[in-house]
């Protein structure tokens, strides 16, 4: 089988691409889709434990670096997004507690 190339575009056709796309699949379901479904798990897998093992290095990293730097500039220190803000918060009414009379609950 010869196949036509786009000379301008140096690329295959879309007929093209589309019935070699639609045979490779007809073929997969016909010989081991099973397979391919299970090496997808596989991969899915795995890539989700380097992911989980990633995040772990930084969030200790984050906490490695707060611990640094309240020994560092010694004042309360944290990670906002991953801690929230009740360390700073409440350093703050520690320092001034007049603030706490005028604070508004808001849960």
């Amino acid at each position: 089988m010869t196949s036509k190339r786009d000379k301008t575009t140096c690329s295959w056709s879309t007929e093209e691409t589309k019935s070699g796309l639609t045979r490779y699949v007809a073929k997969l379901d016909h010989h081991g889709l099973e397979k391919t479904r299970a090496i997808r798990d596989a991969v899915k897998s795995v890539a989700s434990d380097k992911a989980k093992k990633q995040m772990k290095a930084w969030d200790e990293q984050v906490e490695d670096t707060i611990e640094e730097y309240e020994a560092r500039y010694e004042l309360p220190t944290t990670d906002v997004l991953k801690f929230g803000c009740d360390k700073l918060v409440n350093t703050l009414f520690e320092v001034f507690p007049k603030l706490a009379n005028k604070t508004v609950s808001i849960c």
